[in-house]
């Protein structure tokens, strides 16, 4: 491949293990799109560009005319999402509409990530043909940028994971380092025992994202580990993972956190399709934490 691989979103938790691995492997060139300051791979071209503005993303396009397009980009704040739709909206969708016009320009194939909360969660786990109805504005938003990327051609993929598990970017950790920060402290950590999904081990999900792009895979493709875990289970395995006392995590009912947005609570995706069409076994939840502990120990 010549042109390049463009990653939108590239100083986020996934875009930035994506831009590592295809970097390393070096089976193509790549190329990044960020909107804040970061730390990249020496030698790895990269432009600033906001996604909700489509003349920067219509010139980013033009200026690196990539093969594939990778847009990791979002607004994944989901309680954030609920208070300012309208935000959500323009990131979530209007920046992904823009993504795809730019792409059509030059002839891109588009991967856009998504996630199990396009599902409700009233009867999960779900595998790529199941009909999708979102219950929080960061669902909705998800989903609407998935429709527009299903009907802009056939050559697209949609790629739901859920859960992402890795050493997050500088001044952005991820949702587990979080919970860490809690144990560290000697905090109580107070975790949902029904709401239940995948995890997916970061790292991981770049590998399969980069043979999904040399596989030529479209449509829609489910991506994290085999087994479900509640919240409570995440968090117990973590303190144990890391030495912690699991004294200090307390189970509660996902409605007694009083958070914002409503989440699918019997959720998570089945991902025996990806299994098959990658070739493929993602980590564990437990082994996708002891990868996060050695991530962590070497940084």
């Amino acid at each position: 491949m010549d042109r390049p691989v463009l990653i939108f979103g590239a100083t986020g938790l996934l875009g930035a293990h994506l831009v590592r691995r295809l970097a390393d492997t070096g089976r193509f060139p790549v190329a990044i799109v960020h909107n804040r300051k970061s730390q990249f791979p020496p030698g790895v071209p990269w432009y600033r560009t906001p996604i909700t503005e489509p003349d920067p993303v219509r010139k980013t396009m033009h200026r690196y005319h990539p093969a594939v397009v990778v847009n990791c980009a979002a607004y994944t704040d989901v309680d954030g999402c609920e208070r300012d739709p309208g935000l959500a909206a323009r990131v979530n969708t209007l920046g992904v509409e823009n993504i795809l016009r730019a792409a059509k320009e030059v002839g891109a194939r588009v991967v856009q990530l998504s996630t199990d909360y396009v599902f409700d969660g009233a009867a999960g786990p779900y595998d790529e043909n199941a009909r999708p109805h979102p219950i929080n504005v960061y669902g909705k938003t998800k989903h609407d940028a998935e429709t527009a990327v299903r009907n802009a051609g056939s050559d697209t993929l949609v790629i739901r994971a859920a859960g992402f598990i890795g050493r997050g970017p500088e001044n952005h950790p991820s949702f587990v380092e979080q919970m860490l920060a809690m144990l560290r402290l000697g905090k109580p950590l107070r975790a949902a025992i029904d709401q239940i999904a995948n995890v997916a081990d970061a790292s991981a999900l770049a590998a399969a994202i980069q043979a999904a792009i040399e596989q030529n895979v479209t449509g829609v493709l489910h991506l994290g580990s085999r087994e479900l875990v509640s919240r409570y289970d995440l968090a117990l395995l973590l303190a144990e993972v890391f030495g912690y006392d699991s004294a200090l995590v307390e189970p509660v009912m996902y409605a007694d956190l009083g958070r914002a947005a409503r989440r699918p609570l019997n959720g998570g995706l089945l991902v025996r399709k990806a299994q098959q069409a990658l070739s493929l076994t993602f980590p564990s939840p437990r082994e996708t934490l002891e990868n996060l502990k050695q991530a962590l120990a070497q940084a």
